[in-house]
């Protein structure tokens, strides 16, 4: 949660950078830059639209259980249910391109599956792409459909 209020101070200093359009912000995340930008997105509409690239469970205990001790996190505490991205979708105004290798071994390439249900279940607009063969940092595809589809995305909702 402390890097999505980081996201916010900067989303709200924007309107203080003379060549920035308060009306156009986006946000890019991959890995945990997704789950901060969700964060980011249930609390403020002022982010237009959002590409997520491979991002980290949108349920706290999924992550907590998934990436084990390296915080000494507590995979069966129930406050994860408060503080998990995926109970507060309801708030997000954005849409949202959400992409996924499907060799993914760094996330669980199912969590970005159950986040794409979870947003059609809230009548969210979300495109969803799924990449055969690709890894977490989408290696094999040399970046141009990924980038291309990022690109043409941000172009439809925020030029």
């Amino acid at each position: 949660p402390e890097f999505a209020i980081d996201a916010l101070n900067l989303i709200a200093s924007i309107k203080s950078v003379d060549k920035a359009d308060p009306n156009r912000i986006g946000m890019w995340g991959h890995s945990m830059g997704g789950e901060v930008s969700l964060r980011a997105a249930e609390a403020t509409d002022e982010v237009k639209a959002i590409a997520l690239w491979a991002p980290t469970s949108a349920n706290a205990s999924d992550n907590a259980n998934f990436y084990g001790g390296r915080h000494n996190s507590n995979t069966n505490n129930p406050e994860n249910d408060g503080i998990s991205p995926i109970n507060y979708l309801q708030y997000i105004s954005a849409p949202i391109s959400l992409h996924q290798g499907l060799l993914d071994t760094e996330v669980n390439p199912e969590w970005s599956k159950e986040l794409n249900s979870a947003l059609l279940n809230e009548g969210k607009d979300v495109e969803y792409f799924e990449y055969p063969g690709q890894d977490h940092n989408f290696r094999n595809l040399e970046w141009d459909i990924i980038s291309e589809r990022t690109v043409a995305f941000y172009d439809k909702y925020l030029k």
